[in-house]
């Protein structure tokens, strides 16, 4: 990923490359499972932890190259250097940049990270979830209601301390 994501502008077939490694690599790793070791035991986890920081880390990082790259390596920048100066080009470049970051960000915050499906389905198992505990917690009230008055000898009646 940060391969494609950094030098893809430099060399455009770097993500044909990097397409045919993983291919080879993932069938080398299916038959090394399948023949020469066992299953691995899968284990349950609530995401891709720290593997998302940095997959956001690589993408702010691949924006920069390749704005970097583009800026002072194209031809139609070169010539924007040379009618505006340097400096110029160099503040285009930021700005540009600064650009890039802003729609990454809007991107990132817009898009959901979990399907509409899957966020209806979280929330009705907790709402199953929820109903199951109420109902439970209603059967143990009302056994401990009962308990209690099976205990004391029948209900409790509070006398009139005047009669």
């Amino acid at each position: 990923f940060t391969f494609v994501s950094c030098f893809s502008v430099v060399l455009p077939v770097t993500p044909l490359i990097c397409l045919v490694n993983y291919l080879i690599s993932m069938r080398l790793d299916a038959y090394k499972l399948c023949k020469g070791r066992r299953r691995p035991l899968a284990e349950k986890t609530g995401g891709i932890g720290v593997w998302e920081h940095l997959l956001h880390i690589v993408a702010v990082i691949s924006v920069l190259t390749n704005c970097w790259l583009i800026g002072f390596t194209s031809s139609q920048f070169i010539w924007i250097g040379e009618q505006v100066g340097q400096v110029s080009l160099f503040a285009i470049v930021v700005c540009w940049e600064h650009f890039m970051l802003l729609i990454k960000y809007i991107l990132q915050t817009a898009i959901s990270p979990l399907p509409k499906t899957v966020r209806d389905a979280m929330k009705k198992e907790r709402f199953v979830l929820d109903e199951q505990r109420n109902k439970s917690m209603r059967k143990r009230g009302r056994r401990s209601q009962y308990h209690r008055q099976s205990q004391h000898g029948g209900p409790k009646v509070l006398q009139d301390p005047t009669v």
